[in-house]
């Protein structure tokens, strides 16, 4: 009686790919690289971009100046009256995209008809304000702690994602080896200016 068995096909330890084995494991390779980059590129344009959403590069400049006229006690300027711009005491104008800065004072005159308000101009710490024609109204009136006669120094904080500059004011007595108990630190909301804090 023959025997039922078959034998093995003889396969060589080193045989050779055929062309389309070749060519599959090539377009596997491609395939999955072009994959990554895809998601790797997406990933970096989504983390961009939600980072332009949440941190604006500047603020809007929704204020409107209207003139900047020398009056009898100084510069004063002219503003498009709103619920910000007509209220008394003393606030700030940043303007040409935030590299100009003017503390701005009391109210001379108000027309609700005109919707104007003037103002004084107490100081102009930076830029051309006589050449402004937008800006954004803010209530930081001091461009920094100097200003107030307060002695400082710059200083970097370390954040989440590297540092941060900060003005470090030493208390009255000037003696930092024997801080006070009491301070405060006051941080800035994304996109501010130093002087912008939100404690």
């Amino acid at each position: 009686m023959a025997s039922m068995t078959r034998a093995a096909p003889n396969v060589e330890t080193g045989a050779k790919m055929s062309v389309r084995a070749k060519w599959a494991v090539a377009g596997i390779v491609a395939g999955s690289s072009i994959a990554g980059l895809l998601g790797a590129g997406s990933s970096a344009l989504a983390a961009y971009f939600a980072r332009r959403v949440i941190t604006p590069s500047t603020r809007e400049a929704d204020q409107e100046v209207l003139a900047v006229v020398r009056g009898d006690k100084g510069l004063q300027v002219i503003l498009a009256a709103t619920p910000d711009t007509t209220v008394d005491g003393v606030f700030s104008l940043f303007f040409a995209g935030g590299t100009g800065f003017a503390r701005i004072g009391r109210i001379v005159s108000y027309s609700p008809a005109e919707r104007t308000v003037q103002r004084e101009v107490e100081e102009v710490y930076s830029g051309d304000l006589s050449t402004a024609r937008r800006g954004w109204w803010s209530g930081a009136v001091y461009d920094s702690p100097a200003a107030l006669g307060l002695d400082s120094e710059d200083i970097q904080i370390d954040v989440e994602g590297g540092q941060a500059p900060a003005w470090l004011v030493p208390s009255s007595a000037g003696n930092r080896r024997k801080p006070g108990r009491s301070w405060s630190m006051a941080v800035g909301p994304r996109g501010s200016k130093a002087c912008e804090p939100r404690a």
